[in-house]
């Protein structure tokens, strides 16, 4: 069985849409070798958005990594495990709640002044882990 160790270093907001509350993210992270992702979510709770992150990045490791040499099943089996998985997971919830209340911010605004700036808050927001 083989272990390979991902860390998360660093998430930016791509773009997003008010309407929808949806945004897209671009999700850097190390498994030995950088590596980015790009994904689209729904802005609804941060904590099973942070959880489905990690799973996704758990299940696309797995794919990438899994070989079957002929010989044993157990050589096959990849366990991917992330540095510090309940603070990253924390992290990631955090950084996913502070997006969804800009968000909101900008759904919920009735003044023209200031729309821009928003916005622009958003679209700037980054986490390094």
């Amino acid at each position: 069985m083989r272990k390979i160790l991902v860390k998360f270093k660093k998430i930016t907001v791509n773009k997003f849409s008010p309407k929808e509350r949806s945004v897209e993210l671009d999700i850097h992270f190390n498994d030995g070798a950088d590596k980015e992702i790009t994904k689209t979510i729904s802005i609804d709770d941060p904590r099973k958005l942070a959880e489905a992150i990690i799973f996704d990045i758990r299940n696309l490791e797995k794919s990438m990594h899994q070989k079957f040499n002929g010989e044993s099943i157990l050589d096959s089996t990849v366990n991917i495990v992330f540095e510090d998985e309940d603070k990253t997971l924390n992290k990631l919830t955090l950084f996913l709640s502070k997006i969804y209340e800009k968000v909101d911010a900008v759904r919920t605004t009735t003044e023209a002044s200031g729309y821009i700036d928003l916005i622009n808050k958003v679209n700037s927001m980054k986490f390094e882990f």
